[in-house]
Parts: structure tokens; sequence; C-alpha cells
């Protein structure tokens, strides 16, 4: 995930509203997020993405309520983001291009510079079969709509 934020923030990132990872933090930050049992959970990051907060965010708007639960939901919400853009790329260049998936996820990490130590290929692999399949069936549940209608 590091180097995923890295690319898409920079550096020497600076909270603000200027991008959807900014926005996100910046509401989680000022809303109390307390659960105790998260504190252990942060031991599973052995890498930190630092984000500087100007003064008067801290002062003016709030953003002081940074717990093991916030830093828990930014992950997960930059990981749902950058699955997103995983499943996106492989998805056109196997659908587009007529590339086999394997070929795909190799071309992903070779564009992000992903190694196996960031991400293992097979984790990728498995993700992207997992996905497939839950596509599949949204797609089939779509030819035969129930529940919820919203037609008035």
């Amino acid at each position: 995930m590091l180097k995923f934020l890295t690319r898409h923030l920079g550096q020497n990132y600076q909270l603000g509203n200027n991008d959807i990872f900014g926005r996100y933090l910046f509401n989680l930050l000022r809303s109390p997020r307390e659960k105790r049992e998260y504190e252990d959970y942060l031991d599973r990051y052995t890498a930190k993405f630092p984000v500087r907060i100007v003064p008067y965010l801290v002062a003016d708007r709030a953003c002081k309520n940074c717990s093991p639960l916030t830093i828990v939901h930014f992950n997960n919400f930059a990981e749902e983001i950058f699955f997103k853009e995983f499943h996106d790329f492989v998805q056109f260049r196997v659908e587009e291009n007529q590339v086999a998936a394997k070929a795909a996820i190799e071309r992903f990490c070779q564009r992000n510079g992903f190694t196996e130590d960031d991400i293992a290929f097979e984790t990728l692999k498995k993700n992207w079969q997992r996905y497939k399949k839950k596509e599949k069936k949204r797609q089939a549940a779509g030819h035969n709509p129930t529940g919820l209608s919203l037609a008035a």
C-alpha cells in the first residue's frame, strides 16, 4: 500500500481536500473513533505513510481524532481504491487486448513497481479470480432483478 499511496500522493503529502484520499482522511480525523480492540491490529501494518497536517486544520477544523480505528479505516479505504484500480487495469487488458490475465497482472506490477515483497503475485491472482467470480454472479443477477425497485 505504501508504494500505491506514494505514487498517488507523493512522498511529502499534506492533508487537504484536493484528492479523494485527503477528503476521506479529513472526515475520519474530524469524527471521534475509539475501539480498544484495534490497538493491537496496527502491528499488522509494516509500512507507514506520513501525512503532514497543518496546524490550522487541527485548531480550526478539529482534525485531531487519530485513533487506531481511524488508521484501519483509512487503510481499508486505500486498499479498496487499489483493488478497484487493479481490477480495472486487468479487465481492460483482458477484454480489449485479448491478453491473458496472468500477463495483465504482471504488467500491472511492472507498471507500478511492485515486487513480490510488496504484494505477492498469487495474492493478486486469487483476488482477480474472486473478483471475476463475483462479477459473473452480479451480471447474472442483473438479468433477473429481485428486491427493491427504483421505478416510480
